[in-house]
């Protein structure tokens, strides 16, 4: 296992995430874990896996998990603002905005791209600092009872 623990309690846990065939395509972690009360979630899929439903079977699959069995009650993560597929699958789950910030796009991140016109719809997430260039980020956050709503909704 490759989860972090200390005389407290886990720092990070992972989790794999493997399709019907056992093949492993991607994983969650765990991290800034609060007792029970709360965690960041991180969430990887696969290249080859990423766009046919699999990051939101796994994440609906883990919600249930995270609120039920291991008993949390917010569960909380960071996207950045053009990743807007992994935001239609956070907000599909239940997901809700609850804040956003500008963040490092990385030093060597150069934002040339930005001036093919296909990127157009998203240039207004990306921005610059002096020499830096950066990117919104959206926080967002689920609690358990939203979770249990949003739940008892979809199975009717």
């Amino acid at each position: 296992s490759d989860d972090e623990v200390t005389e407290h309690g886990p720092v990070r846990l992972w989790y794999t995430i493997e399709n019907l065939d056992g093949q492993i395509i991607g994983r969650i972690s765990l991290r800034d874990i609060d007792d029970r009360r709360s965690a960041r979630l991180g969430i990887t899929i696969g290249a080859d896996w990423v766009g046919q439903g699999y990051g939101t079977d796994a994440l609906y699959t883990f919600l249930d998990y995270f609120f039920g069995e291991l008993g949390f009650a917010t569960l909380y993560l960071d996207v950045a603002a053009p990743n807007r597929r992994a935001i239609r699958c956070y907000e599909k789950c239940g997901f809700r905005r609850i804040g956003e910030e500008y963040r490092d796009a990385g030093s060597g991140a150069s934002l040339n791209f930005l001036r093919d016109e296909q990127y157009r719809s998203i240039r207004h997430l990306f921005s610059r600092k002096g020499r830096k260039n950066l990117v919104l980020f959206y926080e967002m956050r689920l609690d358990r009872e939203d979770w249990a709503e949003w739940r008892a909704r979809e199975l009717r």
